[in-house]
């Protein structure tokens, strides 16, 4: 069996890549829209406060969702591979 193309945004890909193996289906993950330049670093960037708040939100939104997800058996592990 040959796996789907899974494309969709880097932040939110282990999510996606749990769903589909929960289903069943082999899938390729292939991130897009990173929100970083690849070059981060652990801490804040004080002169951007409001980019700060959209990444810990998204942050946040994110991994509630994986605990949520992997909880309520929606998924089979809490950070897929």
């Amino acid at each position: 069996m040959s796996d789907c193309a899974l494309i969709t945004s880097a932040f939110h890909m282990p999510r996606s890549v749990g769903l589909f193996r929960k289903l069943g289906i082999a899938v390729t993950p292939w991130p897009v829209d990173y929100r970083t330049s690849g070059n981060a670093t652990l801490g804040l960037d004080f002169s951007q406060p409001s980019l700060n708040a959209q990444l810990t939100t998204t942050a946040t939104r994110e991994w509630t969702g994986l605990i949520a997800y992997f909880i309520s058996g929606r998924t089979h592990v809490l950070f897929p591979r």
